[in-house]
């Protein structure tokens, strides 16, 4: 057992047998426990969660840094009847979805996840606003490698849902936001 230092601590263990859920323990085990284990750790704690629809497990862990900024750990999909990991190629098929159709679906979903959050913000001025909005723009246009660091996962509806980081103009640079996909 390993000692939670003020609820720090709230990492997966995939019980299932075979070498990929012993691989992910693993992981869990000699990469992430003993960095919040350390006193001196600069991360506040971990969080997790995951989804089970039909065979496929997937499992997502996040770092989480003072402020609220959070970084993506691990992402994990899983076929549980073949005990094997699945790419991401994979996990489409399996969702009747096309690279094609993915990729022209991802980025309006990150603009509207940001503005989603703005409408929801009473507490700035239009003007503040505007200028949030057009910043965000900009940066997702100018930063390809918001839709490459994007990884996908089905959410616990069953649905094709994507990770992605969404910017944030207060505090914590980026948030992580699981974008469902709606068809």
């Amino acid at each position: 057992d390993v000692p939670d230092k003020e609820g720090r601590i709230r990492l997966p263990r995939i019980t299932l047998e075979g070498k990929v859920y012993e691989d992910f323990n693993e992981f869990i085990r000699t990469e992430l426990l003993p960095v919040i284990l350390d006193d001196n750790s600069y991360i506040d704690c971990y969080t997790y969660d995951w989804s089970l629809n039909g065979d496929i497990l997937c499992v997502w862990v996040f770092s989480v840094y003072p402020g609220g900024t959070s970084t993506l750990e691990k992402v994990c999909r899983f076929s549980v009847s073949e005990a094997r990991e699945l790419s991401e190629d994979e996990l489409l098929a399996a969702s009747g979805l096309t690279e094609d159709e993915y990729d022209a679906w991802l980025l309006p979903a990150m603009y509207g996840a940001f503005f989603n959050w703005w409408d929801n913000t009473v507490f700035c001025s239009q003007f503040v606003l505007e200028e949030a909005i057009s910043y965000e723009l900009n940066a997702i246009k100018a930063y390809s490698s918001h839709c490459e660091n994007a990884k996908l996962v089905l959410d616990r509806d069953g649905r094709l849902a994507c990770l992605v980081e969404v910017r944030s103009l207060a505090g914590a640079s980026w948030y992580y936001t699981l974008l469902p996909m709606l068809r």
